[in-house]
């Protein structure tokens, strides 16, 4: 983290990434790591992974936003230790939206389950439907057969506090991920 990135902690400020990634790889990692054999097994993505999993820096404007599963495919599976997705608890994708809102989307793999909790209850079902495609993806890299998705559910904003100002949404992101 450089000290421009640490002042975007002060009042006002809009916190970039490299903040939320240490949060992320240090807060709650470690207190993964603290629980023992009951921990978690959880990986946690930098902001940049929805980012490149939809396409969105494309200087093609007719290709920015499209899921694009070859931009990520090394990504999970890097930070595994068994490089498989599904052995995990947790999938954690925080997501920045164009600078001014964040939120994230969880991919519970035990429970089959898509969570994105936004402070401003935006509808992100599109992305994570996304999500699920990832996982479908990620299957059929490792196992060479199609996923049968159907007991896939997908739940926005269910459980986030909906507010209209701008910097609760870190607060919210925050809490949701440390809940987990």
């Amino acid at each position: 983290v450089t000290a421009e990135s640490m002042s975007t902690l002060g009042p006002g400020n809009w916190l970039d990434d490299s903040i939320i990634t240490f949060y992320l790889k240090n807060v709650l990692a470690s207190r993964d790591e603290s629980l023992g054999d009951n921990k978690m097994k959880n990986v946690y993505h930098s902001p940049f992974f929805l980012q490149n999993l939809f396409d969105e820096k494309n200087d093609d404007e007719n290709l920015r936003g499209q899921y694009t599963f070859k931009n990520v495919k090394s990504w999970t599976r890097s930070r595994c230790k068994d490089g498989n997705i599904f052995g995990l608890d947790y999938i954690i994708c925080p997501y920045n939206d164009a600078n001014v809102h964040w939120s994230v989307g969880i991919i519970s793999m035990k429970e089959k389950r898509i969570y994105w909790f936004d402070s401003k209850g935006v509808d992100h079902y599109t992305m994570a439907q996304g999500l699920i495609q990832y996982v479908r993806d990620e299957y059929k890299a490792e196992y060479m057969k199609d996923m049968d998705v159907s007991d896939w559910r997908v739940i926005c904003s269910e459980g986030s506090s909906q507010t209209n100002s701008e910097c609760n949404c870190v607060h919210t992101t925050a809490r949701c991920l440390f809940n987990l």
